[in-house]
């Protein structure tokens, strides 16, 4: 992990999510709450950028709908928002997690380009037409 990226981290551990702070334990995974087991590998991260697509497009998996619990997803949804500098809602979450994510089965290109993009979500609107057009799922 570069420089930058050590930083990035370690202001995302200041944080607290949910009344504890974030850790990176032996496996080189970062534990956001392990209340509800949200963590991301590090293992693969070398940029900034790489980060946070981890934040975004992996921990949304814990404030979509489907895995949605008032009282954790919502403190996870505020520091997610806190860490990157965005406004995120549960909404665009679930939007994330069914057609940016690679957990949901989706390809690393238009993630990226959210990203990069500030969260721009008329890139999660162009992630869901192409769904609608049969090009959604990994390539």
């Amino acid at each position: 992990m570069n420089e930058s990226v050590m930083k990035l981290a370690q202001f995302a551990m200041s944080v607290p999510c949910g009344g504890k702070h974030p850790f990176v334990n032996a496996r080189d995974e970062f534990i956001v709450n392990e209340n509800i087991n949200a963590y991301f590998s590090l293992k693969d991260v070398e940029t900034e950028l790489e980060f946070k697509e981890k934040v975004a497009l992996e921990l949304c998996y814990y404030c979509a709908d489907n895995h949605w619990d008032r009282y954790w997803s919502s403190r996870l949804l505020t520091w997610i928002n806190f860490v990157l500098g965005s406004d995120l809602s549960k909404d665009d979450m679930t939007d994330i997690y069914m057609f940016l994510s690679p957990l949901g089965g989706r390809g690393p290109e238009l993630g990226r380009e959210f990203v990069e993009s500030g969260y721009d979500r008329s890139v999660i609107q162009k992630a869901k037409e192409q769904y609608r057009q049969g090009g959604g799922g990994k390539k």
